[in-house]
């Protein structure tokens, strides 16, 4: 949570600004278009830095971050509205890339619909599993995390067997049912003190193999 706060955190304190190459070379700041009018105030709701804080935490704990776009009657972008990442998937008809999109309580008829992508503001981080959908850092680390506790265990498992099958006892001698289960029970009886310095004596032409891993 503090890794992800602190990298979202560091770019809602970096706002964009709408930019004009005049004629002559020079840049100059523009402040009365509607780009810039998003900038500052992406929806009625938010400011920049809220909104974009929000996104970026967003896509670092879930992977991706979506936004709807509303236009008006020239297509000129009104408001970006957050959308919640579980209610929203990337679908691929006909070559052509769609979102479907979840209720949103900001959003009138915010009910379920498909838009196209230029209609959607997705912000996804590494896509390791499926080219459009972000995988966040947290899971990619859960996933060795688990790894990580499924071998610990095994190995505690391992070390705390002494008689865990470090060798093998050979005879040349034909052995019986009960004569193994009595072989078995005595060797495991002095095999789990070996740490302490016990050794197990061997007779009736047995012979240890110890095993190497």
């Amino acid at each position: 949570y503090a890794s992800v706060m602190a990298n979202a955190r560091a770019v809602s304190q970096c706002p964009p600004q709408h930019l004009r190459k005049s004629a002559d070379g020079k840049t100059e700041i523009v402040e009365s278009s509607p780009a810039a009018t998003v900038f500052r105030r992406p929806n009625p709701y938010e400011t920049f830095a809220q909104f974009i804080l929000n996104m970026i935490a967003q896509q670092g704990f879930d992977g991706n971050a979506y936004a709807l776009v509303t236009r008006d009657d020239v297509g000129r972008v009104l408001r970006l509205d957050r959308l919640d990442s579980g209610t929203c998937h990337p679908m691929v008809d006909d070559g052509e890339l769609f979102y479907s999109v979840g209720s949103n309580p900001f959003v009138a008829d915010g009910v379920q619909y498909v838009v196209p992508q230029r209609e959607i503001l997705h912000l996804r981080v590494l896509t390791p599993r499926h080219v459009l959908i972000g995988e966040s850092p947290i899971k990619a680390a859960a996933l060795a995390a688990g790894v990580n506790v499924a071998l610990a265990r095994s190995q505690a498992t391992f070390f705390s067997q002494m008689s865990r099958p470090s060798g093998v006892l050979s005879s040349e001698m034909p052995l019986n049912k009960d004569q193994l289960a009595s072989l078995r029970e005595a060797w495991s009886q002095q095999s789990q003190k070996m740490a302490q310095g016990h050794v197990p004596i061997l007779s009736g032409n047995l012979k240890f193999q110890p095993m190497g891993i």
